[in-house]
């Protein structure tokens, strides 16, 4: 089973967002929907952070800040590796500026304005496309098989633990998912001291509401996700009676399922 295509959308008008939004949710088998923002300055900064594989990019931007451009031109300085697949969705019908935006690294526009524009069309075009822009990039982050992790960009570990919650099913949108990657991450560089504590200072949230929301993660994503594809990625033994694993085994398992 093909994993979910992790979308970031780019939009400033409400009544776009919310129907884009709504489509994605509709499509939860193919896609998961990272984040919502209206400027160019959060976009690069959650690209940055989360290497989503589809961008959908509203051109003008005009309720909010800079321009679909700005977003264009920033990814392409990054040079990421893999780069993602990007929606471009706009009310301009000038050519020159369609062209701009195929030399900008946009890869499918969609006029708004067009005939049987919707943002159900742009999901069932991305439903499509979606075998094809998952062999864009590995399935798995690399291979870090011998690595050191001193010499590992700390920003490709998260995105390494990013993808392996996302695998299994973990949703963004779910308050435990930040805590399960941080304290995976605090894991792998040999943190010694108990992790929920050093959340819930970093978060400026109490303890218990920090363990809380990690284990109702794993445990949401237990009970949504497909039984076969949790038992293909998550081998190791279950000790909860609750069949979920506790905090402490999933953070475990994966910090050194990530150093093996």
């Amino acid at each position: 089973m093909e994993r979910k295509l992790n979308i970031l959308l780019v939009e400033d008008d409400p009544d776009d967002c919310n129907a884009m939004s709504s489509a994605i949710d509709n499509a939860f088998e193919d896609f998961n929907l990272l984040s919502i923002t209206n400027s160019a300055v959060t976009a690069l900064k959650i690209f940055n952070e989360e290497n989503p594989d589809v961008i959908i990019l509203d051109l003008e931007l005009s309720l909010g800040q800079g321009t679909g451009f700005d977003v264009l031109e920033g990814i392409q300085h990054a040079n990421p590796d893999f780069p993602p697949y990007i929606i471009i969705t706009t009310n301009n019908i000038s050519s020159i500026t369609h062209s701009m935006v195929r030399q900008f690294g946009g890869d499918f526009i969609f006029t708004k304005t067009q005939v049987g524009y919707s943002a159900n069309a742009v999901i069932n075009f991305l439903k499509s496309a979606k075998h094809s822009i998952l062999n864009r990039r590995p399935t798995e982050p690399s291979p870090y098989v011998g690595w050191e992790l001193s010499s590992l960009k700390q920003q490709n570990l998260k995105r390494c633990i990013n993808n392996h919650l996302l695998k299994i099913g973990v949703s963004p949108k779910n308050k435990g998912f930040g805590y399960l990657l941080d304290a995976i991450y605090l894991i792998v560089n040999e943190c010694n001291t108990p992790f929920i504590p050093i959340l819930a200072e970093n978060y400026n949230k109490t303890p218990a509401s920090v363990e809380r929301a990690m284990q109702n993660a794993i445990n949401r994503t237990w009970a949504t996700e497909n039984i076969d594809d949790l038992l293909e990625n998550y081998t190791a033994k279950i000790s909860s009676a609750k069949g979920v694993p506790t905090i402490n085994e999933f953070v475990y398992y994966y910090a050194h399922k990530i150093k093996a």
